[in-house]
């Protein structure tokens, strides 16, 4: 497993997934990654514009409230 805690919520799937990678394609050493873990992880910006989308779908937001909040 690889971890980790606030920033590292940016490198540490990148990391896991270049491992991962490297695995499947044969890459010495072999590495057992197993998963990752991030506790109150930051992430870019990319993602804070499907909050609001994602809430509602998930049934947290009702259709009234998301019809008025600018996206």
């Amino acid at each position: 497993y690889i971890g980790g805690d606030s920033y590292s919520g940016i490198p540490v799937p990148v990391i896991v997934q270049e491992i991962a990678q490297g695995n499947e394609k044969g890459v010495k050493p072999w590495i057992n990654l197993q998963g990752y873990l991030t506790g109150n992880a930051a992430t870019t910006g990319k993602e804070t514009n499907y909050q609001i989308p994602f809430a509602h779908g998930m049934g947290l937001i009702s259709d009234e409230l998301y019809e008025v909040v600018e996206l």
